[in-house]
């Protein structure tokens, strides 16, 4: 089912970009992971929020949406183009039918381009990181290096091409343990050159003497029965 930005953020299609971004951040605060947390509907519902967000915040991309919806990137890349004639756009191509798939698909009607689709796709990129409670406590950074397969164009059609990248992500202090940082494109490109996010899960480190229950720590201290009886430090 395709997904409508304007329903996801609930809000009607002649919304100014006052009205966008307060609904942005009425729904983000909502169902952000570390309010909902080991909630993945509450995830999802906040990778959509945001998408939608992303998408109608910015002018060109609104617009692109408003015409063609979920195909409005297909749209933007195109490389025949679109004019603007005043009564509705044209078509800009003077290849035929072949030449319109290859440059959405990449294999065209003649080389398997259907097939392409989901592999040109930018795609988002998953790592986990363990962080130990101090680290947790004053906050830290890591960098990661990682290997991504990202779509390119070739003659034959779309291929994927191993990558490696190293980014640096910073740890907030304080973060709960199975929360994901987004960090922007740096997952995996698609043939369009745009690549999707790198999210990070954020794992607490088993603790020798301390134990995370809930949002607290706890510690087994042994001591001797006249300290139990009497008090003591």
């Amino acid at each position: 089912m395709a997904k409508d930005y304007y329903a996801i953020l609930e809000i009607p299609r002649g919304s100014d970009e006052k009205e966008i971004r307060s609904a942005y951040r009425k729904l983000a605060r909502k169902w952000h992971p570390d309010v909902n947390p080991k909630d993945k509907s509450a995830e999802e519902r906040f990778k959509s929020i945001s998408q939608a967000y992303e998408v109608l915040s910015d002018p060109e991309k609104r617009k692109l949406y408003d015409q063609f919806g979920e195909n409005w990137e297909n749209a933007q890349n195109f490389s025949g183009g679109f004019g603007n004639t005043g009564g509705g756009f044209r078509f800009e191509n003077s290849g035929g039918i072949g030449s319109i798939f290859d440059q959405f698909f990449g294999g065209g009607a003649h080389g398997g381009g259907f097939e392409d689709m989901d592999v040109a796709q930018p795609r988002d990129i998953e790592q986990v990181v363990e962080v130990s409670l101090e680290e947790i406590d004053e906050g830290t950074k890591r960098t990661l290096t990682f290997q991504t397969k990202d779509a390119q164009r070739t003659r034959e059609g779309i291929a994927t091409v191993p990558t490696t990248k190293r980014v640096e992500v910073k740890i907030p202090a304080g973060i709960a343990d199975g929360v994901k940082l987004r960090v922007p494109g740096k997952g995996a490109a698609g043939a369009n050159g745009r690549a999707g996010d790198l999210y990070v899960v954020v794992r607490w480190a088993t603790h020798a003497t301390f134990k995370p229950v809930d949002k607290q720590l706890e510690v087994e201290v042994s001591i001797p029965y006249t300290t139990a009886a009497l008090g003591g430090e």
